[in-house]
């Protein structure tokens, strides 16, 4: 039985938003639903309604209008846009449509100063509560509540398989396999030199000499990808690599692209090795990829010829999806790739939940309401992040264990992002070496579920609603 949803006329332009930002929420919880015209029909109501259904609070018109000019209020603990709070309620009553729909779409990240210049938010959008809260799963759970007080439902789908309280996921963004490179260092040089960039040119220079010299032993980033495998080997759990095929001497690339080539015989036979026991393998679509579908198109195609089989997921390189409206980068994704999910909407130099989710959910344009076609994974604690999260190792694993404790508490998913070459000693003070020992005894939790993000993905779309059919 599917939650019957009414979303009232007054909204105008609004509703089609409001209905699959309240679709998402009900899903999240469980349930699925369908949108019905009549409101005496209603198993819920969003807007102006009278009932008998349950009634979701509402905000105005004017402050679904007025959202992108919102500010940050503290309500009851929560951060929350002053347009979400009911005018006049005493104590403040909160609209959870509204309210999820701002961090969903990534309102706040329009903002001055939220952004860096790639569009990632930074230090300033911690004022939005993003390192300390998952406000959409709040949202979620308020309906659900709305839900179980007013209506008598079916059991709702389980979060998780059976014994499973949270899910954790472990990625790795391969970006630099090989430190020493000599014919890439090379090839930097020379382009250094067209552009008249001949302090960096002689750096690059140097950097080839060096390379050649040290290839006669072996390859610290290649040997930290080997053992963050083994890491998981002993745990016996699987991880995703997410791999680039557009290196930055392609036509269409961009200086911070990653500096290998996918078809080196080393690397396409590891990947596939990889693949064949169990790991799972995505594209790192380019930096330029969100703007061009020919160029995600090509190292699709790239992938495709290089491994033998085709990517279930995708990652940007710099979590690259532009600084518009990045929800249209990924339907883009959706329609010229073989992709079942992405996982960009991540962190670089701070942690925590940038669209206020620790569950995956199926993005939707902000204007229209219209679905991405692609489940999103959201990322939660890069490497880099955690190193700037503390000036010690315990200040460190300690912010990353309050983020699990609020991972837990919503029933949700943490997703960890970690280089292949993070566990080389000296890198970012072996930080790595650390989180493969908070690892170890998550793995040891019975209650957590540690799965690839294909896995998850396949169980949030198909495998959960199997268990209340």
């Amino acid at each position: 039985m599917k939650v019957r949803v009414f979303i009232a006329e007054q909204l105008g332009c609004h509703a089609d938003v409001a209905y699959e930002c309240l679709r998402q929420l009900i899903m999240i919880a469980g349930w699925q639903t369908e949108r019905i015209r009549e409101e005496r029909e209603a198993s819920i109501c969003y807007g102006d309604c009278m009932g008998p259904a349950v009634i979701v609070p509402s905000a105005s018109i004017q402050a679904w209008a007025g959202l992108s000019d919102a500010n940050p209020v503290n309500c009851g603990g929560l951060i929350v846009p002053d347009r979400c709070v009911l005018q006049g309620s005493n104590p403040p009553i909160i609209d959870p449509v509204l309210c999820a729909h701002f961090f969903m779409c990534g309102v706040y990240e329009k903002q001055p100063g939220m952004t860096d210049g790639t569009g990632i938010p930074g230090l300033g959008a911690a004022r939005w509560g993003i390192t300390q809260q998952a406000a959409v799963q709040h949202c979620s759970e308020q309906i659900a509540g709305l839900l179980r007080r007013a209506l008598v439902l079916q059991t709702p789908a389980p979060a998780w398989p059976r014994g499973k309280t949270w899910a954790l996921a472990l990625t790795h963004d391969c970006d630099q396999p090989f430190r020493y490179r000599p014919r890439a260092f090379l090839k930097e040089a020379i382009a250094y030199i067209r552009d008249h960039r001949l302090r960096q040119a002689a750096l690059s220079l140097m950097k080839s000499g060096y390379s050649a010299v040290r290839l006669v032993g072996q390859d610290p980033y290649w040997d930290s990808w080997q053992r963050w495998e083994d890491t998981e080997r002993a745990l016996g759990v699987r991880s995703a690599f997410y791999v680039a095929t557009r290196s930055r001497f392609s036509a269409g690339s961009d200086v911070r692209d990653v500096p290998y080539a996918a078809s080196k015989r080393a690397l396409r036979d590891h990947v596939v090795r990889l693949h064949d026991q169990g790991w799972e393998i995505g594209l790192h679509a380019s930096f330029n990829a969100w703007s061009d579908r020919c160029l995600l198109e090509e190292e699709v195609e790239w992938f495709e010829q290089c491994f033998r089989f085709l990517p279930q997921g995708v990652r940007s390189h710099f979590w690259s999806l532009g600084t518009g409206n990045r929800e249209k980068a990924l339907s883009m994704f959706a329609e010229c790739g073989p992709f079942r999910y992405d996982s960009s909407f991540g962190l670089d130099a701070i942690c925590g939940f940038r669209r206020g989710l620790c569950y995956p959910y199926r993005p939707y344009i902000a204007e229209s309401g219209a679905s991405t076609r692609l489940w999103e994974l959201p990322p939660t604690v890069m490497d880099w992040g955690l190193q700037c999260a503390g000036k010690s190792r315990d200040d460190r694993l300690q912010a990353m264990r309050a983020l699990i404790a609020i991972t837990q508490q919503h029933h949700g998913v943490i997703t960890l992002d970690w280089h292949e070459y993070t566990m080389c000693r000296g890198v970012m003070d072996g930080l790595a070496f650390h989180v493969a020992a908070e690892l170890e005894s998550i793995a040891a939790d019975s209650g957590c579920w540690i799965a690839t993000p294909g896995e998850i993905i396949a169980w949030c779309e198909e495998e959960r609603w199997k268990q209340v059919s």
